[in-house]
């Protein structure tokens, strides 16, 4: 199986520029902004948003260490409309936002506070898995 795996591995071909926007791709959601902004000089590849490198890492920083306030408030701030119910020109992920609010809710269980735990349940999560199918 292993000889059959390297003969087809070498028959695929990925040109140049498909492989440098990988690599992009994955120095951007890494949040390795220097390195990114010098592959994109050295490479020719065009850049995307190499700007929001910081604000995305901040997030996923404050959601990595149970501080889901911060990374909801960041994440509102950053894209108003992606945590929204009800966004009026579309744009929202709900699944996200049900997923960050049941990782309040278990972050407020682990910190022993179980009546915001419940009011939070009541009035962020409940709504939410209401409205999913």
């Amino acid at each position: 199986m292993s000889v059959q795996w390297d003969a087809r591995l070498q028959a695929v071909e990925l040109p140049k520029s498909m492989v440098n926007a990988l690599v992009l791709d994955w120095l951007v959601n890494q949040g390795h902004h220097d390195a990114a902004a010098a592959f994109v000089r050295e490479s020719g590849t065009p850049a995307g948003d190499l700007d929001g490198i910081a604000e995305r890492m901040s997030i996923r920083q404050a959601v990595e260490a149970g501080r889901m306030q911060a990374a909801l408030e960041a994440l509102e701030a950053l894209h108003p409309a992606l945590l929204s119910v009800d966004p009026p020109n579309g744009g929202s992920d709900l699944q996200l936002l049900f997923a960050l609010q049941q990782q309040h809710f278990i972050e407020l269980v682990r910190a022993g506070d179980v009546a915001a735990a419940l009011t939070h349940a009541q009035h962020k999560l409940a709504p939410l898995a209401e409205a999913q199918p």
